[in-house]
């Protein structure tokens, strides 16, 4: 392996993969294909191995994909949530993904500035189920 790279970086080629990825068709297939991306791109550049263990939240630098059991409210009917550190990455039933920042003094996810947006199979995004909420 070449010389760690930094989060950020490691965050931004994560989105490069994963947005380079066909739309996924469905809930299962995104949850699986953003994990496979995930870790995936941290053993090829973060130079920390990944905890196995209980799926708490880890301090180790590592970046890792949602937690089944840290799902919240989305809001919209067709939309599951789940919350990361200082990110809420949301899939809709289409398969669309989208991944915001959580503001760190109010704690509300941070929806006009994703930090990635990829459609579903249909085209849709996942912030097109938010609105028909609206």
């Amino acid at each position: 392996m070449s010389e760690p790279q930094p989060i950020y970086e490691r965050l931004k080629e994560f989105c490069r993969r994963l947005l380079a990825r066909p739309a996924f068709g469905g809930f299962d297939e995104a949850w699986e294909g953003l994990a496979k991306e995930m870790t995936e791109v941290e053993d090829d550049l973060s130079g920390i191995a990944k905890q196995e263990g209980s799926g708490e939240a880890r301090e180790d630098g590592r970046m890792y994909p949602p937690l089944m059991k840290r799902e919240v409210a989305s809001g919209a009917a067709g939309v599951r949530s789940f919350r990361v550190k200082w990110h809420l990455v949301s899939y809709g039933e289409n398969g669309a993904v989208e991944i915001v920042n959580i503001d760190r003094t109010t704690h509300k996810p941070i929806f006009e500035k994703p930090v990635l947006k990829k459609p579903g199979a249909d085209g849709r995004l996942v912030s097109d189920y938010r609105r028909k909420e609206q």
